[in-house]
């Protein structure tokens, strides 16, 4: 596993700046160039992007945005990586359709062995979009039907996954091999010279701090004097006292008021609820501000008053700033996350660690500010840097299925979206409490090995497997407790009610199957469908039936 190390450049001046820009300009519309080349075929021709460059050199090719041929060879390579990129990309998002397609019975085990084989290849998943699929090895034995049938599903679902072509609109990166670049020392300086279009000129570069710079690296412009490079570095393995334990299993719930909660309860990063509400307020604040003065420029602009609606936005509607306090915030933000998750390795030294697959959470919240903190809260960072960590310590990491993990009690095994009321967890079977994040690690750290849950497992379907399990335990009344502590009473009948004291409103309805058993006196048996409606001692209040199969409403 590699990590990018960033060293950033002291204030350049103008001129340097500006050669500094037109380098990353060309190399830009160079790499787009080659992408457009690549999609319209070259990617299908050529078997990497060597034998495509080899080609190019064959043939006399000169960059037409005046790059030097080292480095129009580093923008087809780029271009190659983002070619590629899409194409995996799309490719595993059509894997989740696959696999839950064979779990639903939509695709055959040889079907299902076909369509990965085709997803496993950039290159093959281009060629089943543009037509060109080549045959199947010997070894998927399917009917030439049965393989058209593959394909058009697949093209089906890439076409709901896929937007727009790729291509690279950045104009503000510049990627140098060992052989373009020289880092050298003056009066405890260190210095980057890199090559330019010029022959023989090379553009220096003063960087801040000193640390070796070696291999490829990534010259990334980030303000309108200043630029950072960026080196790729391996992930080094902690030393054996500092790895995690073999056989000991943890389980992180990641929540918003602080970074992650383990399975034994213990808060990891609690400051980062605090900055992301205070982030969040201002983004609020700002763009509330930011709005009217748009709407201001808009009513300006349709009186004719053009030069008033002009100094508006030059003055007052700037991004400078405003992306500069962003980034100082995300940096606040990765910092809070990477501390708690140092300091979880570092303390609980799980041989396995289990955390939600987040890979799912999308689209807007009811709360606007949750919304917003949420978008802010740098997912990808957060699951790059656990993977980072969970490498260097030597930890396994598994995805585990987040759907109801908060909403099961791990007592009794009942679930109901009533069981969890913000941070605080109680049972309305059993009354166990606990808090709801810790409630969520035990669930995943149980749920990574349940065969019945998988990780693409649809939330519905998770929630039936679940209400069947609870509902065998309580024909046979399989909990740790009597039937008299249930907090919940359970009616008879041709079916049966699970009724809250105290409720106010009617949530569910009947369930087919009575309970059975020798307990099924004391929940009331078939044949009785008005008895049953009992108070346990000191409840008091209406009994609203709650469904043990669906959420109420």
């Amino acid at each position: 596993m590699k990590r990018t190390e960033r060293r950033p450049t002291l204030p350049l001046t103008w001129r340097k700046a500006q050669a500094l820009m037109d380098l990353a300009d060309r190399f830009g519309s160079e790499v787009d160039a080659f992408v457009g080349r690549l999609l319209g075929g070259d990617f299908l021709r050529f078997p990497s992007d060597r034998a495509l460059r080899d080609g190019l050199l064959g043939k006399g090719y000169t960059s037409p945005h005046g790059l030097p041929a080292r480095m129009w060879k580093m923008a087809l390579s780029r271009a190659w990586d983002v070619v590629s990129s899409y194409w995996a990309s799309l490719a595993k998002k059509v894997m989740a359709y696959v696999a839950r397609g064979q779990a639903e019975g939509r695709f055959s085990r040889g079907q299902a062995k076909y369509a990965l084989w085709l997803l496993s290849d950039p290159r093959r998943v281009q060629a089943l979009v543009t037509g060109r699929c080549p045959d199947p090895p010997p070894r998927i034995r399917l009917t030439a039907a049965e393989q058209r049938q593959v394909r058009n599903r697949l093209r089906r679902a890439i076409r709901r996954e896929r937007g727009s072509l790729p291509a690279f609109r950045s104009r503000r990166v510049v990627e140098l091999d060992p052989c373009m670049y020289r880092v050298f020392e003056h009066e405890g300086r260190q210095y980057i010279a890199i090559q330019t279009t010029e022959r023989g000129q090379r553009l220096v570069l003063p960087l801040k701090g000193q640390a070796s710079i070696s291999g490829n690296i990534r010259l990334v412009l980030t303000g309108e004097r200043l630029a950072e490079v960026h080196v790729t570095r391996e992930v080094r393995l902690r030393p054996a006292g500092e790895r995690g334990l073999p056989g000991l299993t943890e389980a992180l719930d990641f929540g918003i008021t602080e970074v992650a909660t383990d399975s034994e309860g213990r808060r990891w990063g609690e400051g980062l609820g605090k900055a992301l509400k205070e982030m969040s307020a201002w983004l609020r604040e700002k763009g509330e501000k930011r709005g009217r003065l748009r709407g201001l420029v808009r009513k300006y602009r349709e009186r004719g008053e053009l030069a008033k609606a002009s100094r508006i936005e030059a003055e007052n509607l700037g991004r400078k700033k405003w992306a500069r306090k962003r980034e100082r915030f995300r940096g606040q933000l990765l910092a809070i996350v990477s501390q708690a998750l140092r300091a979880f390795m570092r303390d609980a030294r799980p041989g396995l660690l289990v955390v939600e697959d987040l890979s799912g959470l999308r689209g807007k919240f009811r709360s606007p500010d949750l919304s917003r903190t949420v978008s802010l809260w740098c997912r990808h960072a957060l699951r790059e840097r656990l993977a980072q960590l969970a490498w260097a310590h030597g930890v396994c990491l598994e995805l585990a299925n987040p759907a109801l993990s908060s909403q099961t009690c791990p007592r009794c095994g009942f679930v109901h979206p009533r069981n969890r009321r913000g941070d605080t967890f109680q049972c309305l079977f059993c009354g166990h409490g606990d808090d709801a994040d810790r409630v969520g690690a035990v669930n995943l750290r149980a749920r990574v090995q349940d065969p019945a849950i998988a990780r693409w497992t649809p939330p519905g379907r998770v929630r039936e497997v679940l209400t069947e399990r609870f509902l065998r335990r309580l024909e046979g009344w399989e909990f740790d407790f009597p039937p008299e502590a249930a907090t919940l009473s359970v009616l008879g009948g041709s079916g049966f009610h699970l009724t809250v004291p105290g409720a106010a409103r009617e949530t569910g309805r009947t369930t087919g199957g009575g309970p059975r058993g020798r307990h099924a006196a004391a929940v009331g048996g078939p044949g009785e469908p008005d008895r049953g409606r009992q108070h346990h001692p000191g409840q008091s209040g209406c009994e609203t039936p709650v469904d043990a199969t669906s959420p109420p409403g």
